[in-house]
Order: structure tokens, then C-alpha cells, then sequence
């Protein structure tokens, strides 16, 4: 799988929205963050208990002019997932948008 690429500014049709991608550190989940990225989008991606490959996704896509960070959640779990949330996102803690 090549690595992903980061969209020029005109060609970045979600450039100011993040995108949260499950299972991102590999397979499709790593494509889909692939794939946004390249659309101008921030990516989060998630995994539950892999770092270290959820780590090289986001470097790869940081190196290609993206932005991205890698977050550990078991999105199953709501309370383990709003934890993450909150601590990603604090002013949705609050009830604000982003």
C-alpha cells in the first residue's frame, strides 16, 4: 500500500474538518485515513491495541503534509469512549461544538 498523501489547498474539499477513522492502523480503516487526509481532512486514528502500526500511519501522513495523531479507545466500551472523547475534544465535555 503506498502511503498516504496530503491534497494541494484547492484540491481539499474537507480541509477545517476532522475525521475519526476506527481500526485505522491497518487494512481499509488505514486506506479510509489515507483517503481523507489526501482530501484536506485532520485524521484521528483510532485504534484499540496497536500503537506502534496506528503511530506510522500518522507520521506517514503528517510527513505527506497532513495532519493526523493516533488515539487509543475501545469504542465499544462508551465510557472508555467518552473518556477519549472528552480528552481529544474538551470543549464537547462542556457541551460546546466544534
Amino acid at each position: 500500500m503506498s502511503e498516504p498523501a496530503a491534497a494541494p489547498a484547492s484540491a481539499a474539499p474537507l480541509a477545517g474538518k476532522t475525521a475519526l477513522v476506527t481500526g485505522a492502523a491497518t487494512g481499509i480503516g488505514r486506506a479510509i485515513a489515507g483517503a481523507l487526509a489526501a482530501a484536506g481532512a485532520n485524521v484521528v486514528i483510532n485504534h484499540n491495541h496497536m500503537p506502534e502500526p496506528a503511530g506510522k500511519v500518522a507520521a506517514e501522513i503528517t510527513a505527506a503534509g497532513g495532519t493526523a495523531i493516533a488515539a487509543a479507545a475501545d469504542v465499544s466500551n462508551r465510557a472508555e469512549y467518552q473518556a477519549w472523547w472528552n480528552s481529544c475534544w474538551p470543549s464537547s465535555a462542556a457541551g460546546t461544538s466544534w
